[in-house]
């Protein structure tokens, strides 16, 4: 390669850097809360014009959400936007993002079932060498969520991502009482057996606002009274009181926007 060649290809990438860099400037809270409510309008009134104009014009993290919605209604005019922006962020290491991924899958496969069945192929993937970036099995497994089925618990047990471990959690959770929900939550959230599952517990537990707030105090409490009476260095309590703070912040300032499941 020539010495002209290389300096091109050095502003080349120089330039899709700073085109990446841009999607990940700081976005304020206000201005995303209000464009997510925004697309969460647009979705419900099916307008594929003005989601994709989202979709373009966003921050990553507006981007992320839109990319979904334009999936469930299967907009078959977004995919190739879709998919050029799963190649630039599926393996991004600042931001990695499985939803356009998982967006190009369900405009593929339209009807339901297939999309059960790619999805959970996808989100099972095994090896060193997967075909789809971690970001994008991460996603599907979280994206299952919205499907039915004792199988999809069973394969997506043993999967230990995020998305994967949602879903077994939300499925469980989906056959219990809201009462009992919140206390399998806390249960997980306290076990706290890998930072995935425990992820996953304090997402439910967010999402079910007020009612799981005296228990998430409760959790609080029990878990700051180990770390007065524990090595200074043990962490664990630590790391679970810190996510119930994050919970009930978040609940309290109402920062959790519950989009649609999906049509």
């Amino acid at each position: 390669m020539t010495l002209k060649s290389q300096a091109l290809g050095f502003i080349l990438a120089t330039i899709v850097s700073t085109s990446v860099q841009a999607d990940l400037d700081h976005i304020d809270p206000v201005a995303q809360k209000v464009a997510l409510a925004n697309a969460n309008e647009l979705f419900l009134r099916r307008d594929i014009p003005g989601l994709m104009a989202l979709l373009k014009e966003s921050h990553l993290f507006v981007k992320q959400d839109v990319a979904l919605k334009l999936g469930w209604l299967g907009a078959k005019e977004a995919i190739e936007e879709l998919r050029q922006l799963d190649k630039t962020y599926a393996t991004f290491a600042c931001a990695e993002s499985g939803q356009f991924g998982v967006a190009v899958a369900l405009i593929e496969n339209p009807e339901k079932a297939r999309q059960r069945t790619v999805l959970l192929e996808v989100a099972t993937e095994a090896g060193e060498h997967p075909k789809h970036a971690i970001s994008v099995i991460d996603q599907a497994g979280r994206e299952l969520s919205r499907f039915e089925g004792n199988d999809i618990e069973e394969k997506l047990a043993r999967i230990n991502t995020y998305g994967a471990q949602f879903t077994v959690l939300a499925l469980q959770c989906r056959k219990l009482s809201s009462s009992d929900a919140i206390a399998k939550c806390i249960e997980v959230l306290e076990q706290h057996k890998t930072p995935q599952r425990a992820e996953a517990a304090q997402s439910l537990l967010i999402s079910n606002g007020k009612p799981a707030t005296a228990s998430v105090q409760e959790l609080k409490a029990r878990v700051e009274a180990k770390i007065k009476t524990s090595d200074p260095t043990f962490t664990l309590p630590k790391t679970i009181a810190r996510r119930c703070e994050r919970i009930l912040q978040t609940i309290s300032d109402g920062e959790q926007i519950v989009a649609p499941n999906g049509p």
